[in-house]
């Protein structure tokens, strides 16, 4: 799977149809943040690993604490989606030590808790091949009727996670 999803990329990046890559919430796809605002994804959160982005939207900020963390004493607030509640990781208020000030005022959102969205826009000449790709990446074969949807569209929005691709056609 990793040798298609490399090849898609590939394809995608020569036929330059990458848009904005936004990263949602994984219940209610609510925008959290951009892929450009990821400083790290060398992060461990609660549940896994997790990303350190300067920037999130959409978000309600919980109650300040100061919690024993990795790498320290910090003092820190839990995120949560601004529609469904989910707890998405912590906002950095405080570091106390010198080394780890950087984190001041960034997010770490839990890799589990979001899901990345490609936004692509389509011409009527990308049709046949990123239907191709499409099947390729998701080992099935499109009909007539996928190929004529895609003719139509002006936008296609791709969601990856781990386990799932899917497309949503605009």
């Amino acid at each position: 799977m990793a040798l298609k999803g490399k090849i898609l990329e590939s394809c995608l990046k020569i036929l330059e149809l990458i848009g904005p890559r936004l990263y949602s919430c994984c219940n209610c796809r609510n925008h959290v943040s951009l892929h450009d605002d990821i400083i790290s994804k060398a992060f461990q959160g609660r549940n896994g690993r997790a990303f350190l982005f300067s920037h999130a939207m959409n978000i309600v900020i919980g109650p300040k604490e100061d919690r024993h963390l990795m790498t320290g004493l910090h003092t820190v607030a839990d995120i949560y989606c601004a529609d469904c509640h989910e707890v998405f990781g912590w906002k950095y208020e405080r570091a106390y030590e010198a080394t780890q000030k950087y984190k001041e005022g960034k997010f770490i959102l839990e890799k589990s808790k979001i899901v990345l969205y490609i936004l692509l826009n389509i011409g009527r000449d990308c049709t046949c091949i990123f239907a191709t790709l499409i099947s390729l990446y998701m080992d099935i074969s499109f009909n007539g009727l996928m190929c004529n949807l895609f003719k139509h569209a002006r936008k296609l929005i791709l969601c990856t996670t781990k386990k799932k691709f899917s497309v949503v056609v605009n």
